[in-house]
């Protein structure tokens, strides 16, 4: 739902709360297996995270210079495309996201620092005379 301008917020149904499916286990209830620090009754949106399937033949952001945008309830927020295959790392993937957009919200981006590594070596090769 949007709470304001600019803000979404996800939520849980009251049927549904704290449970969660875990395709080829089935049902589980977060709540009473991890505690009630494990669940969130609401929760502010601030990135899309889609997995599609992996495509060789498809170009990859490889640096997360280019931002992409989408656009949820007129809302714009982060969205990543993470492609996947079987045996990769999907959990971990996701929480490097989320930490790498909470740098980028605080002021520091990892892409545009090699950025500027770069240029700074390329100045530093040029010679006296240019």
């Amino acid at each position: 739902m949007r709470k304001s301008r600019g803000i979404i917020v996800g939520t849980s149904n009251e049927l549904t709360r704290a449970l969660l499916e875990i395709r080829g286990v089935g049902i589980v209830d977060v709540k009473q297996m991890f505690g009630i620090r494990a669940i969130r009754l609401q929760k502010r949106i601030e990135i899309e995270i889609q997995l599609v399937d992996w495509d060789g033949q498809k170009p990859l952001n490889r640096t997360g210079m280019d931002e992409n945008i989408s656009t949820i309830l007129d809302v714009d927020i982060s969205k990543v495309e993470v492609p996947i295959y079987p045996g990769k790392y999907i959990a971990v993937i996701i929480e490097s996201i989320a930490l790498n957009h909470l740098l980028k919200i605080s002021g520091y981006n990892a892409a545009k620092e090699l950025a500027r590594r770069q240029l700074e070596k390329i100045l530093s090769k040029r010679s006296p005379e240019e």
